[in-house]
């Protein structure tokens, strides 16, 4: 052997490879698949190929993931719109302009800079952020958690006139109160307001297209990961286990079961599905065409 040469580099098996990356992937946000690179040990970084392969491989069964928002794609332990309205939920106390908004969960979270605008979007059009009136004196709309203050009095004034009236005509014929209030309650339950506030049609389909993706992209593999389903929709996670329970009631999907979800950490084991009794699915699979 020479003395310029190089001895070589022994073979990682994809497996052990795969373990390395998902070790080195724990608590990462925002980074690019050369920095997600450079923070496996230096020995199993050498095959830029083979680690791309393992990245890949992980992002495919949903372990981490990959999040498309600018030119250099960026990976993420969990699902980033999704931790993004967790930590508004639990920590925005003062409704904000949309820069300041920004600032704010940079700071606190700052490997989400590149998910804000998209998850800007798509919060204002839920229930995670509803606009407010600037404040006095400046022209920027804010944006909190609850929906501003509404006087509903002169608002409903109209409303409630004409109730008043109908009830009189329904008192007259002995109609139950109990029955007048179910039918209001029912007005109100299904007007396109709290439709949207409640999930619904619109979550339903949208999961059953994500569904349909995945399946498409893997058409050689018959067992879904829940995890990698997740990944590609913004639902809390109480509506994704709802949707994905009903779904399977109804016979359209099929789901699997974990034999041990005790043996899994915390975090991963969140991602899996979870019915009334406890039992928690890992994988998902359709079986009907919808």
């Amino acid at each position: 052997m020479t003395s310029g040469s190089r001895a070589k580099t022994p073979d990682i098996a994809p497996e052990e490879l795969e373990r390395v990356v998902r070790e080195a992937a724990k608590g990462v946000a925002g980074l690019s698949k050369a920095a997600l690179r450079k923070r496996l040990p230096v020995s199993y970084r050498r095959s830029a190929k083979a680690v791309e392969v393992a990245i890949d491989a992980l992002v495919q069964r949903g372990v981490i993931v990959l999040f498309k928002a600018s030119k250099t794609p960026l990976y993420f332990e969990h699902e980033p719109l999704s931790q993004v309205d967790a930590l508004v939920r639990e920590r925005l106390s003062t409704p904000l302009a949309k820069g300041a908004l920004k600032a704010w969960v940079v700071e606190l979270a700052p490997g989400y800079r590149a998910v804000f605008d998209k998850w800007f979007t798509r919060a204002t059009k839920s229930d995670v952020l509803y606009e407010q009136s600037p404040l006095p004196g400046s022209t920027a709309k804010r944006f909190g958690r609850e929906p501003e203050p509404v006087d509903l009095a002169p608002l409903l004034a109209p409303v409630m006139k004409a109730l008043g009236a109908a009830l009189k005509k329904l008192d007259a014929k002995r109609v139950p109160r109990q029955r007048i209030r179910d039918a209001l309650l029912a007005a109100l339950e299904s007007s396109p307001g709290q439709r949207h506030a409640n999930g619904g049609k619109d979550d339903r389909s949208n999961f059953v297209a994500a569904l349909d993706r995945l399946a498409a992209d893997d058409p050689g593999t018959a067992l879904l990961p829940i995890r990698a389903l997740r990944s590609r929709l913004s639902l809390e996670k109480k509506t994704f286990d709802d949707l994905a329970l009903q779904l399977a009631r109804e016979g359209v999907v099929e789901l699997h079961f974990h034999d041990f979800p005790a043996s899994l950490p915390d975090s991963e084991r969140a991602e899996l599905v979870v019915d009334a009794k406890g039992t928690h699915y890992v994988g998902i699979t359709p079986r009907a065409k919808r």
